[in-house]
């Protein structure tokens, strides 16, 4: 009786282990969280799961920040960000629901247009300044569906303004699916 149990367990145990694809691509998009600014946001990041739990990833990142210093007298900037980071995510769960938590470290390039410049895109370039970065996340994955909240630690553009910022974002991934054999196997060893 005592074998049969520690076999059963076992079984479970390899069945959660051995169920998910490990590549995987994430597509996203989303939006700034901020009661006075606005801005959206695009994501691509490839990874690897070294484990079932963990994976680890590169995430290539683009945003646009319409931030107000002086809403009274409409005196905004726009901020454009680049970011380019290592990812790790671990998800706390082994089922279809998967929360996780994540972070990334790597490098951002902001670039700054002050007041409705006449050539926005030298502006940009002119006044574009690489900062270290690193972001802090949490989410969960569904069925190919991919929501999360990030903190994304962007240091100051060149004209001294922060640009830090929270997103919420939306995305599908490609991959990482469920492995249908070692499902059927796993089913087969319990019974």
């Amino acid at each position: 009786m005592l074998v049969s149990g520690c076999l059963f367990f076992a079984t479970i145990n390899i069945k959660a282990q051995a169920e998910y694809k490990p590549f995987r691509m994430d597509l996203g998009l989303g939006w700034v969280i901020s009661s006075s600014d606005e801005g959206g946001i695009l994501y691509i990041e490839p990874k690897y799961a070294v484990i079932p739990q963990l994976s680890v990833g590169f995430n290539c990142e683009v945003s646009i920040i319409h931030r107000y210093k002086d809403t009274s007298k409409n005196d905004f900037v726009v901020q454009g960000l680049n970011s380019y980071q290592a990812t790790a995510d671990y998800h706390l769960m082994q089922s279809k629901f998967r929360p996780f938590i994540g972070t990334g470290f790597g490098i951002n390039r902001i670039g700054v247009l002050n007041e409705n410049p006449t050539k926005p895109m030298k502006i940009f370039s002119e006044n574009a300044k690489i900062n270290f970065a690193a972001m802090f996340r949490t989410g969960f994955d569904i069925s190919h569906i991919r929501l999360m909240l990030t903190y994304h630690l962007a240091g100051k553009d060149k004209l001294a303004n922060n640009a830090d910022f929270m997103s919420a974002t939306i995305g599908i991934y490609f991959g990482g699916g469920i492995k249908k054999s070692h499902v059927e196997q796993a089913e087969y060893l319990i019974f």
